[in-house]
């Protein structure tokens, strides 16, 4: 598909300060997509028994006393 060229002549000049220019286009498959996307996009995790927070927070921290240690 080529695009139409236009001489600087037949250019109309617009000024972007006008609010009319830019109106939200509302149809019915625009209206609930938010929604959607966040449902599809964001994933669902199960939160962590308190067994297995306690052993990922002494992991973390023997990690962090390694990396001060060692700097």
């Amino acid at each position: 598909m080529s695009r139409k060229t236009s001489l600087a002549s037949e250019v109309k000049e617009q000024n972007i300060n006008e609010e009319t220019n830019v109106k939200p286009i509302v149809t019915t498959d625009t209206q609930n997509t938010s929604n959607d996307v966040i449902e599809i996009h964001t994933p669902f995790y199960e939160p962590l028994t308190k067994e297995e927070l306690a052993k990922v927070n002494v992991e973390h921290k023997k990690a962090l006393k390694r990396n001060i240690s060692g700097s």
